[in-house]
């Protein structure tokens, strides 16, 4: 098991251009992704958006004569060995950062480097972030993302009746809906709100009755809750407008499925109207190399490699706390769709409503200083 691994860290290393003979021994940072299992092309996309973001950054003359390479974790989709492969990386190879997380398992990844005053630098928008130190997402808050949604549906959709459809066991989807509630009723306009009781194997004629006349349905919950609730309200005949409000991860697993994610409205980080130059040449090269444009899971990875080298090239590769407090200061990361920094854990940066099928139409909601 030991040779296997020193045989994948040295593997990376070479792909990161760190092979060069009298060069001193990379930096090293931790990444936690499955790489087996149902989700293993999350972990083989975002490895390589990784990939094409480690090597723009080490064009760059080294850090301290160092260059910054990534030593791979499989999760295999388990939280719990999430965990242990977060703790393996901090403790036997000794990263400066740990990077990755996915919305089911990003918790224990946040208590796993704890330990070692290692940031956590993740795609997945954490619970209670504000109050978890060293803990840093590429994503916007869950708040910004209800309001930005209520917005929507307000004056792009036209719509003043509502409803909300909410998984109670998803912290970050209660809150996703809850911000959206309080924006939609906060305004002048009489606007009418319908939050029935979640339920997925409901009777597809008892949900068409609880939303009968509902311009809008919010869902906030997983890709394949959403797949049932669609299918029965089409059943029925009931077909309002559909705006996803689940986690990244669930949204880029609809929008795989051609047929249920026809149509459907939700809110992205990434957009292709949005992306800068160095956003539509990442695009390109990506293409370029894997005969295909990049998914969510390539684009985050870019960004999680081009934020930590960015980071640490001004620690000068310090990494642990010393690397958390530059990545908390008050200053701005570039990213493919602009530049954004940390404010309590979360990015502020621009928010995207986009609509299945028609992503060059995606409208920019601007983040707003805290």
């Amino acid at each position: 098991m030991r040779l296997s691994r020193l045989v994948l860290l040295m593997t990376l290393v070479s792909l990161a251009g760190c092979s060069r003979r009298g060069e001193e021994e990379p930096l090293l940072v931790g990444h936690v992704v499955p790489l087996s299992g149902r989700d293993r092309l999350v972990g083989e996309h975002t490895q390589r958006g990784m990939r094409l973001g480690l090597e723009e950054a080490n064009e760059i003359p080294p850090i301290a004569g160092r260059r910054v390479a990534v030593v791979h974790a499989d999760s295999r989709g388990d939280p719990a060995r999430a965990r242990a492969e977060a703790v393996r990386l901090a403790t036997v190879n000794k990263v400066l950062a740990v990077l990755g997380g996915e919305p089911d398992d990003v918790e224990r990844l946040v208590a796993a480097v704890g330990p070692y005053s290692l940031p956590l630098l993740t795609a997945a928008a954490p619970r209670n972030s504000a109050n978890q130190e060293g803990v840093f997402s590429l994503d916007v808050t869950p708040d910004f993302r209800g309001e930005v949604l209520a917005r929507f549906a307000d004056k792009e959709l036209k719509a003043d009746r509502a409803a909300v459809l909410v998984d109670d066991s998803r912290p970050l989807c209660v809150a996703v809906a809850s911000a959206f509630t309080r924006k939609w009723q906060s305004g002048e306009k009489k606007k009418t709100l319908r939050t029935p009781r979640f339920d997925p194997k409901a009777e597809g004629s008892n949900l068409a009755g609880l939303l009968r006349e509902v311009q809008v349905l919010v869902f906030a919950g997983t890709a394949k809750d959403f797949v049932r609730v669609r299918a029965a309200l089409e059943k029925e005949k009931t077909t309002p407008k559909f705006i996803f409000a689940g986690e990244a991860a669930e949204w880029a697993r609809l929008v795989a499925d051609l047929d249920a994610g026809r149509g459907v409205y939700a809110a992205n980080v990434y957009a292709p109207p949005g992306l800068t130059k160095d956003g539509k040449h990442f695009a390109a090269t990506y293409r370029k190399q894997f005969d295909e444009g990049p998914d969510l899971y390539a684009f985050e990875g870019y960004e999680l490699a081009s934020v930590i080298v960015e980071a640490l090239r001004e620690t000068r590769g310090i990494g642990g706390a010393k690397l958390r407090e530059e990545l908390a200061k008050d200053r701005e990361f570039q990213g493919l769709t602009g530049t954004f920094r940390f404010n309590q854990g979360h990015a502020v940066r621009s928010l995207y409503v986009l609509r299945r099928g028609q992503e060059e139409q995606a409208t920019e909601y601007k983040a707003e200083s805290p």
